[in-house]
């Protein structure tokens, strides 16, 4: 599992630098989805975790979760962060996002999808991750002067770079999910 991991870093590192910007689509949209059946302990015992790990992911953990549900073994939750970047004006400076979550006993599926943000300065600028990787995959902007030709080389440096960045970050996301649900209880 650890081997698995060490090379989805590396993969993830060496991708940075190419330009294809590979998301994880299904049927249109961006959903992440990560199935663990190594977790040990009941669909309760996962749930509980779950809900440690939104308790100290978020500033009021309470206000962010849509559903609870003990019986079914779900629990969803919607949340808003600041984008990891670098960058001066990125398309998309703050996210929000939905994680599902699935619990069975010693099995787990996490999935986060409803990936949209905006700019600080422009809050009502709503821009989706399809439609940033829809712009920055087209490759026949017409260029009538070179000073549009720079415009959009800079553009597509920015909605790569962004695209890049939340892509860091939601496998990040992912992984300290899933370093605290396989968490032992020992103390």
């Amino acid at each position: 599992m650890k081997q698995i991991l060490f090379f989805t870093i590396m993969a993830i590192a060496l991708s940075s630098n190419s330009q294809e910007i590979t998301l994880p689509f299904k049927n249109g949209k961006v959903i992440y989805e990560v199935i663990d059946s190594t977790v040990k302990g009941t669909k309760e015992e996962i749930l509980g975790k779950a809900k440690i790990w939104v308790s100290h992911s978020f500033n009021d953990g309470k206000s962010v979760i849509e559903i609870d549900d003990n019986v079914n073994g779900k629990l969803i939750v919607k949340g808003n962060s600041l984008v990891p970047s670098k960058l001066i004006l990125a398309p998309i400076e703050r996210m929000n996002f939905t994680i599902e979550f699935s619990f069975k006993d010693n099995k787990y599926r996490i999935q986060i999808y409803n990936i949209d943000g905006y700019p600080q300065s422009v809050p009502s600028l709503n821009v989706t991750i399809e439609s940033l990787h829809m712009t920055y995959s087209k490759n026949d902007y017409p260029f009538k002067t070179k000073g549009q030709e720079k415009y959009m080389s800079e553009k597509k440096e920015k909605d790569k770079q962004t695209l890049l960045n939340i892509d860091n970050f939601i496998l990040s996301l992912i992984e300290s999910i899933r370093t605290e649900l396989n968490k032992s209880d020992d103390f």
